[in-house]
């Protein structure tokens, strides 16, 4: 069992989750031209639910991403009609959703490297703060399953 851990590297941990997340964030609301991060949240789920979808190899559906992000079908079909006209997301023959790899290749260098750096600054930053048997106890728990 994964016992809780003290305080400061709770917080600690917390810090460095929020500049991982408010990186992407800002990034993606840099690269879809949104005014303010409010307005990249839905866009920003369902995006990484589609891509997660397609890691996984399972279809991505209104009524799927609807459920699986406990958001109402509306707001999912807001989103994903935002993504479709911007390009990053495209309709796949079976009528569900896949991520558009051309658009991927098209993004800008500068913008393209923002989500892995912070996702590899906050992974060293875990490193340091998270105990080496604790570190393997989460990654066990949490890593994808292969296939």
């Amino acid at each position: 069992m994964i016992q809780p851990l003290p305080l400061q590297q709770r917080r600690e941990v917390s810090e460095i989750a929020a500049r991982m997340l408010l990186d992407c964030f800002c990034t993606m609301q840099e690269v879809y031209g949104r005014k303010h991060l409010g307005a990249s949240a839905n866009m920003f789920l369902v995006g990484a639910a589609i891509r997660t979808n397609d890691a996984d190899g399972e279809r991505s559906t209104l009524i799927g991403l609807s459920r699986r992000l406990n958001m109402p079908r509306s707001s999912v079909r807001r989103a994903v009609q935002e993504l479709v006209s911007f390009g990053s997301i495209k309709e796949s023959e079976d009528g569900g959703f896949t991520a558009n790899m051309d658009w991927l290749r098209e993004l800008a260098p500068n913008s393209a490297d923002k989500v892995p750096g912070a996702i590899l600054v906050a992974a060293e930053a875990l490193q340091l703060v998270l105990p080496e048997e604790l570190r393997q106890q989460l990654l066990k728990k949490w890593r994808p399953k292969t296939k």
